[in-house]
C-alpha cells in the first residue's frame, strides 16, 4: 500500500463510489467508510500504469514522468498510456536491405511523357523554376479589392504563414529545400473588382473573363514594386477572410513580365471555398505547389484527414513517407527497408510522421516489382495540432496508432467518382495507394466517416501479402513487429 504520509488524496472526500484517480504515481479508489465516501490509501502504479483502465478517451493525468493519457487498445479497451515530457528515441533498427530496394520504380503507362514526373510513383513532371532541392523563392502577398476591402492588418497572418512554410519545408525535406519567403506588411489593391479574379475551376460560377495570363500578370504587376521577383518560384495570394466573389483562386504557372524580366512563377490564390473549409492558407499553397514539384498526391485516402496531399484542411498536414521517397526528401536511416521473399522477423520502433522527432519514420516492404507496403506511426503532435498549424481541425487527444497502405506504381489515380460512390480509398477505382482496414469495430466517437477503422491500436495486427504487421507496444513511440505467415 502507498504511504499515507505522501499521498495527497488518501482520506479526503470523493463523490462517486468506485471511481479512481491517480496522483503522483498512486492510484486511489473511492470507497465507503462510516457512511462517507473517501479516497483509500492508494496503490503505487509507477511500474504498472499501462494496466490501468480508463473511461474518458483523451483524458490526461499528470505524474512525475509526464502524464498518463487515456487511449484505445485492442478490443476497443480504454487504458492509460505513459507519455513522457521529453521523449527520447533510441536504438533505431538497421534495415536488412539497401534503401534502393524500397525505391520502387514507376510502372504506370507512359511514366516519362511530358505530362508526368518520372519517379517512384505517378506524379507530374518537375518544373525547373520549382526546385526540389536548394533555395525556393516565394512571394506571399495580401491583396484586397475595391468591392472587398480588408479592415484588419495582414501582417501577423503573413508572418505566421511564412514561418510555417519555411518550417514545413525544413522538416519534411530534411533541409533539402530552403524556402525564402518574402512578405509585405500591408494589403495591396488589385486594379479590378474581385469577380475578375474568380478562376474557372470546376464548380465555379460567374468566372473571370480574363485569361490565365492576364490574371497572373495583374498579380505580378501588383507585387512588382514591393518584391524581388527574380528567380521567383511561387506567388501565393492571401485574400480578406470574408471574400465572396472569388470562389476559387487561380492555380497556374504561366509566363509573365516583371521588372526583373520574364518569370514563370506558380501562382496560387485563396478562394472562398478554401476559407470556408477552415484550411490553413500555407497548407493550401503547399498542397498545390507540391503537384508541379512532382507529386500526384490524392492517395492514399483522398479527402481523408491524414496527409497534406489528400486534404487541404486535414487534421494532419504531414507529408507521407511515399511522397517523400518520390522527391528524395527522406534519408535512408529514416526508413526500415525489407522485401517479402526474404523478410526477416523484426521489431521496429517508429517516430510519428506527424512529429519533428528524429528516428525511423516508416517501414517499407517491397512485395513485387511495382508494389510495396508502407507502415507509418500517427498521433497528435506538431503537424497535427491546430494551434501549431493554423488548421481548423486537429487530431484528438488520445489519438494514436499505426496506419498501413499498399502502393502500386502501375496505377494512376481515377478520381472520376469521388463524391459519387468512391470514398477516396475504394479499390474499385484506381489509385496508386490504398489504406488497409484494421477493424470494423473501432469506436466512432469523433469519427463519423470511419477513418479510425484504418488505424491500428496496441495489440492489433493485420495480414497483407503474406506479412503480419502488429503494433506490440505504444506510448511515446509505436513499436511494430513484422513477420511472414503462411
Amino acid at each position: 500500500m502507498a504511504n499515507p504520509s505522501v499521498a495527497s488524496l488518501a482520506g479526503s472526500s470523493c463523490k462517486v463510489l468506485g471511481s479512481t484517480a491517480i496522483e503522483s504515481n498512486v492510484r486511489y479508489t473511492c470507497i465507503k467508510s462510516r457512511d462517507k465516501l473517501i479516497w483509500d490509501n492508494g496503490v503505487s502504479v509507477r511500474n504498472n500504469s499501462r494496466d490501468i483502465p480508463c473511461s474518458e478517451w483523451g483524458k490526461k493525468i499528470k505524474n512525475n514522468n509526464g502524464w498518463l493519457e487515456c487511449r484505445y487498445s485492442a478490443g476497443n479497451i480504454l487504458k492509460y498510456f505513459q507519455i513522457t515530457k521529453t521523449p527520447k528515441y533510441s536504438n533505431p533498427s538497421v534495415s536488412p536491405e539497401s534503401f534502393s530496394i524500397c525505391q520502387i520504380p514507376d510502372s504506370s503507362p507512359n511514366p516519362n511523357n511530358d505530362n508526368f514526373f518520372p519517379g517512384y510513383v505517378a506524379g507530374r513532371k518537375e518544373n525547373s523554376n520549382i526546385p526540389t532541392s536548394g533555395k525556393l523563392k516565394i512571394a506571399l502577398i495580401a491583396i484586397d479589392y475595391s468591392d472587398d476591402v480588408a479592415n484588419t492588418s495582414p501582417k501577423e497572418s503573413l508572418q505566421l504563414n511564412a514561418a510555417l512554410i519555411k518550417r514545413w519545408f525544413e522538416n519534411y525535406t530534411n533541409g533539402k529545400v530552403q524556402a525564402e519567403v518574402q512578405t509585405y506588411d500591408s494589403w495591396l489593391r488589385a486594379p479590378k473588382a474581385s469577380n475578375f479574379y474568380n478562376w474557372d475551376h470546376s464548380g465555379a460560377s460567374n468566372v473571370t473573363p480574363l485569361s490565365d495570363e492576364e490574371l497572373v500578370q495583374d498579380y505580378v504587376n501588383i507585387a512588382d514594386p514591393y518584391f524581388d521577383l527574380k528567380d521567383i518560384g511561387a506567388i501565393f495570394v492571401i485574400h480578406p477572410a470574408n471574400i465572396k466573389k472569388i470562389q476559387y483562386g487561380i492555380m497556374r504557372m504561366v509566363r509573365s513580365n516583371s521588372n526583373e524580366g520574364q518569370i514563370s512563377p506558380f501562382v496560387v490564390s485563396l478562394g472562398a471555398f478554401q476559407i470556408e473549409q477552415k484550411a490553413a492558407p500555407w497548407a493550401v499553397f503547399l498542397h498545390e505547389l507540391l503537384h508541379p514539384m512532382g507529386l500526384m498526391g490524392h492517395a492514399p485516402g483522398n479527402g481523408w484527414p491524414f496527409n497534406i496531399m489528400t486534404s487541404l484542411s486535414g487534421k494532419s498536414l504531414a507529408l507521407s513517407t511515399w511522397d517523400r521517397l518520390l522527391l528524395d526528401w527522406i534519408s535512408p536511416n529514416e526508413v526500415y527497408c525489407d522485401k517479402v521473399e526474404s523478410l526477416k522477423k523484426a521489431e521496429i520502433t517508429l517516430a510519428s510522421m506527424d512529429s519533428e522527432k528524429s528516428g525511423v519514420k516508416a517501414v517499407v516492404i517491397k512485395v513485387s516489382n511495382h508494389e510495396a507496403l508502407v507502415i507509418e506511426s500517427r498521433r497528435k503532435d506538431y503537424w497535427s495540432t491546430s494551434s501549431k498549424t493554423l488548421s481548423g481541425t486537429e487530431f484528438e487527444n488520445g489519438f494514436y496508432g499505426v496506419m498501413v497502405y499498399r502502393v502500386d506504381t502501375s496505377k494512376r489515380n481515377d478520381r472520376s467518382n469521388e463524391g459519387h460512390g468512391d470514398n477516396g480509398n475504394d479499390p474499385k477505382y484506381a489509385k496508386f495507394a490504398y489504406y488497409l482496414k484494421v477493424s470494423d469495430t473501432h469506436m466512432t466517437k469523433g469519427d463519423p466517416n470511419g477513418y479510425f477503422k484504418y488505424v491500428m491500436y496496441e495489440g492489433e495486427s493485420i495480414i497483407s501479402n503474406g506479412i503480419k504487421i502488429s503494433l506490440i507496444t505504444s506510448g511515446d513511440f509505436d513499436t511494430v513487429r513484422i513477420e511472414k505467415v503462411n
